[in-house]
């Protein structure tokens, strides 16, 4: 077996140097100018070229509603539901509301899948808009790469059931940035 390194310098776009070797190499090792080793790539690589996940959210934030009730009257399947007081994360130190959140995770971003988280809740429409007059409720669409390219795109029919839930979108994009 060949192996393969090999050198790249500061600003160079590796997708393009990559998608042109791919059918040549088996093996490859990527190192930076300083030969510092950023990857090893194996061939399974090429079938997968970048670790991707994305997670849709309903969040509400508890100040004023009673976080059961809020579970209850939704009955969506195993939400997570974190109490105040409870420890999120050491970053983030301790949860200040009760927070109901339905989450849906996938390993990469798929219109339909999203299609589908909306249409799971827009039966709740009324309800949440009622409950964001009291709280903050939600969606939140988090989104994680390894390389430094992320792309989405939402078409009419996204649009319009994100337009009857009326809720506010928050977007979270997490690059790792090895590309």
């Amino acid at each position: 077996m060949q192996k393969w390194v090999l050198k790249v310098l500061p600003g160079r776009s590796l997708v393009i140097i990559l998608r042109a070797l791919k059918k040549y190499l088996e093996n490859l090792t990527i190192r930076t100018f300083r030969g510092k080793n950023l990857l090893k790539l194996q061939k399974n690589f090429w079938e997968n070229e970048a670790f991707s996940s994305v997670q849709y959210t309903l969040q509400i934030k508890c100040k004023n509603l009673e976080v059961n009730t809020v579970s209850e009257t939704l009955n969506l399947n195993s939400p997570v539901i974190i109490k105040k007081g409870e420890i999120i994360s050491k970053a983030l130190g301790t949860c200040e509301e009760d927070i109901y959140m339905y989450e849906k995770k996938f390993s990469q971003f798929s219109i339909e899948d999203f299609e589908n988280f909306l249409d799971e809740i827009v039966g709740h429409s009324e309800i949440l808009k009622k409950y964001s007059t009291k709280d903050e409720v939600k969606i939140r669409i988090f989104i994680q790469s390894s390389q430094a390219q992320i792309f989405f795109e939402f078409y009419e029919k996204q649009i319009n059931l994100l337009n009857k839930l009326s809720l506010p979108i928050e977007f979270s994009i997490l690059s790792w940035g090895e590309v």
